[in-house]
């Protein structure tokens, strides 16, 4: 028996090129939760959630380090207050 359907296989082969091309074209992190933060990105941020209406928009992405990730998704308030995530209520699909 399979553990994921063959169609969120596709999606995770897809993410995973798509996510690695994203990281070497935005190497440090874009987030940057700490003024002093100057960590290589090894995630992406989806700032609108990874919903499946957004979740490959590379507009609606960004490059962070661990911390600065970790940061951004245990605050949602103050993440939306800095403008590292948004509200996917009125975006454009």
């Amino acid at each position: 028996m399979r553990r994921v359907s063959l169609k969120t296989a596709a999606r995770d082969r897809r993410y995973a090129r798509d996510r690695a091309e994203f990281l070497a074209e935005h190497p440090l992190c874009e987030v940057a939760w700490d003024e002093h933060c100057t960590h290589v990105a090894t995630e992406c941020h989806h700032m609108a959630g990874r919903y499946p209406s957004v979740f490959f928009r590379r507009d609606l992405w960004r490059s962070a380090c661990h911390s600065c990730h970790q940061q951004a998704t245990d605050n949602p308030a103050e993440a939306y207050r800095r403008g590292v995530s948004i509200r996917r209520h009125g975006i454009a699909s």
